[in-house]
């Protein structure tokens, strides 16, 4: 089990427990323009990328940030996320104020704009299957992008905020909503309400397939037990507050390490789960100073993206 705590090394925050050492980079102690960031993800060649609140967009490679914003580039947008770099090493950018979505390739930042992708409004969750096709979830449905096409997905369910999306290694597609849970394996689709089955709430804001069968599914917004379930077939396994050591009932982001720890990004804390036993680690003192935005992980690494900085902790 991992056993997170506090420490000072001089007068940087940094936290430690066995046999790792965990960091805070924050405006304080480095060049990076502020501490809320929204996103986070690794591309292939380790670069991290940093969606920020109201700085742009940062690449952080070598210990070096670089901003991506209006003073330095054509890129246009604040509160930045989701970040998703694809099969084909292109970096996926979605920003707000205004509403946009960027490729960046190349050194280079394209603006994707067509009617399609305009009929989803804003994009809230990235996916990739096996064979390349992009998947884009938002406050209007799914579309997919395919062989340079855009195609609106038809749903069982109309006038839905999709929250969060995965897909397997058989291209089933999970997609969680505000109003529930649908799968799709092959042409079929189910949809989970937490009136009618073992879904705990309506709100579903993280996803991970872990096998073709195995899905991890997180909760969030609302009251209730809220924290995450496990999917296997047909049986569900619930972890909450009650039953156990997870933060909050709120669930943003779920990934997964070679050692097949799951990191779960919560209001309060990051909490991890292995061999079903689930704790948090807390980085400051006080209620609610503790918001985990997102997680990334890279080798042996694994990055957090907070309202107070960004943490790494490396194995």
């Amino acid at each position: 089990a991992y056993e997170i705590s506090l420490c000072l090394v001089g007068s940087e925050m940094c936290i430690r427990d066995r046999g790792q050492t965990v960091e805070l980079i924050s405006s304080d102690n480095s060049d990076l323009p502020e501490n809320d960031i929204w996103s986070i993800e690794v591309d292939s060649t380790g670069t991290k990328w940093f969606g920020t609140a109201k700085s742009g967009l940062i690449a952080y490679r070598n210990g070096e940030f670089k901003i991506y914003n209006d003073s330095t580039s054509n890129f246009r947008g604040s509160y930045i996320g989701p970040l998703f770099s694809d099969s084909k090493n292109k970096l996926w950018i979605t920003a707000a104020k205004p509403n946009a979505l960027y490729v960046f390739e190349n050194d280079t930042f394209i603006k994707i704009e067509n009617d399609i992708l305009k009929s989803l409004g804003s994009i809230i969750a990235i996916a990739e299957n096996e064979y390349g096709v992009i998947y884009f979830g938002g406050s209007n449905g799914v579309i997919k992008f395919e062989s340079d096409k855009w195609t609106k997905l038809s749903l069982p369910l109309k006038n839905i905020t999709v929250r969060t999306l995965a897909v397997n290694k058989k291209g089933d597609l999970a997609i969680g909503l505000n109003e529930g849970l649908i799968i799709r394996k092959e042409n079929d689709f189910k949809v989970y309400k937490a009136n009618d089955n073992e879904l705990q709430l309506s709100v579903v804001r993280g996803l991970k397939y872990i096998d073709n069968d195995k899905l991890i599914i997180g909760y969030g917004g609302g009251f209730g037990k809220g924290g995450f379930s496990i999917k296997e077939g047909k049986k569900w396994t619930h972890y909450n507050r009650e039953n156990s050591k997870i933060a909050n009932h709120m669930v943003r982001d779920i990934e997964v390490d070679s050692e097949n720890t799951f990191w779960m990004a919560t209001n309060e804390g990051l909490s991890y789960y292995k061999e079903g036993n689930v704790d948090t680690a807390f980085f400051r003192e006080g209620r609610m100073k503790n918001t985990i935005m997102d997680v990334a992980i890279f080798k042996d690494e694994i990055w957090v993206a907070t309202n107070f900085g960004i943490i790494q902790i490396k194995k």
